[in-house]
């Protein structure tokens, strides 16, 4: 049975400030984080003191090492815990987010390892890969852990997708295909393995996975978990902080590699992320909001100013071109636009594909207003004549329109009424 603390005045005015602080620590354990935080800076040290640099990969490999060891220790750790004891606790959860900071930050040191030798490097990749999913499935099987194997697919193809972009720094690559190019290989790789977040997110809602029901006192008696360790919220941190590391891993590959910084190539991973919020959101209240829908039309004009900033249809058509940002965010947009629209139903979600299809229409007219005559000229003209016939259709279709956008309610008794109080008839309509 799990100690009943008393409240913080209380205790306060009886014992003080400092048994308080004393008590805060046994309660939430933080040797773990400080641990941790030893750990790196020990790392760090290391790689410091030993300079891996071309040729010494002995600091690299003892780095390697010595992180895998203290991942290893970690998951030990965390098993003769909650093999002892039921449940995960507050002052489990520092340990929890060490272990998955560890599990997928760890990846960054094998980045000067592919660059030193890249044939042992991608060997120890996928070493570590394996071994990532073997440390996943034994933390899922502890008892106090709630991480179903649709959480610990996700977290597994996020880490591998973006554990590519360092397999792709042999010299002979960039020298076939150039350093953009392989560039954009490898952001474009992360953010396609952020897509099964969006299966995800369906799955949950149309077959959730039932939680770990405990019992307690006996078999009659059981209680929901309330621990965030025994609930979602622990993949969903999980995946959380593995998003995070390898966000970083994709610009610690580039430092390693010497590929130009180009914070634009993170702008597809936003639109995927976008459209998991928009469809969070509509599975929750069936509608969209303000800023759900501001999500949306954030991504139209993006798009719009890559297309119009960027893409040249004039451009040469190398390795280079099919991998650009234009490109990514473009693709981006149209796979999250069929998303939502199937796994909501709604067929209106595909109208967004209109963004995708004007915008190399846009960036076609934005580079050829110069060799036509008279460009703003025409342009502006059959702007005018478009809002005309506009106009005739909004007044011919002016009723229905009002009703679509301020629909009627039905009240309880029946009787129709609007959602607003009437406006008063237009001078046009009034009967004198």
């Amino acid at each position: 049975m799990a100690h009943v603390l008393s409240s913080h005045t209380d205790y306060i005015n009886r014992f003080g400030l400092y048994r308080w602080v004393l008590r805060e620590c046994i309660r939430a354990n933080p040797m773990f984080v400080i641990s941790a935080a030893l750990l790196a800076y020990g790392v760090l040290q290391l790689n410091v003191e030993i300079d891996p640099q071309i040729g010494k990969e002995g600091g690299v490999l003892a780095s390697l090492a010595l992180l895998h060891v203290y991942e290893v220790a970690i998951l030990l750790v965390a098993s003769v815990i909650l093999k002892r004891r039921h449940g995960g606790g507050r002052d489990l959860h520092g340990l929890m987010i060490v272990a998955e900071l560890f599990l997928s930050g760890s990846f960054l040191a094998l980045d000067e390892q592919i660059a030193i030798t890249p044939t042992l490097g991608i060997l120890l990749a996928l070493i570590a890969m394996a071994l990532a999913f073997g440390k996943l499935w034994i933390y899922s099987r502890l008892p106090g852990i709630f991480l179903p194997r649709r959480y610990r697919l996700c977290i597994i193809a996020i880490i591998v997708g973006h554990g590519i972009s360092p397999l792709l720094g042999d010299p002979r690559l960039a020298f076939a295909f150039g350093k953009p190019a392989l560039q954009g290989i490898g952001w474009m790789a992360g953010w396609l393995s952020i897509l099964p977040l969006l299966w995800l997110i369906w799955s949950e809602h149309v077959d959730p996975v039932p939680l770990k029901i405990t019992s307690r006192s006996g078999p009659d008696e059981v209680e929901e978990p309330s621990d965030p360790m025994e609930t979602r919220w622990c993949g969903v941190w999980a995946l959380v902080v593995t998003l995070g590391t390898s966000m970083v891993h994709l610009m610690a590959a580039d430092w390693v590699f010497d590929r130009p910084g180009e914070s634009r190539l993170a702008y597809p991973a936003l639109c995927v992320l976008a459209t998991a919020v928009v469809l969070m959101r509509w599975q929750r209240r069936k509608r969209l909001g303000f800023w759900t829908t501001s999500l949306l039309v954030a991504q139209v004009f993006v798009l719009q100013l890559l297309w119009g900033e960027r893409a040249s249809p004039d451009g040469l058509w190398n390795w280079e071109l099919p991998f650009s940002v234009a490109m990514q965010v473009w693709l981006a947009c149209v796979i999250g636009y069929v998303v939502l629209a199937r796994a909501t139903g709604v067929s209106a979600f595909y109208l967004g594909l209109l963004s995708p299809g004007i915008a190399p229409v846009w960036a076609w007219a934005s580079h050829s207003r110069g060799r036509i005559p008279h460009f703003k000229a025409l342009l502006s003209s059959a702007m005018g004549f478009l809002f005309l016939m506009l106009g005739m259709l909004v007044s011919l279709y002016r009723e229905q329109l009002l009703r679509w956008i301020d629909p009627v309610r039905v009240n309880v008794s029946g009787v129709e009424s609007s959602t607003v109080p009437p406006m008063p008839p237009d001078a046009d309509e009034r009967v004198y």
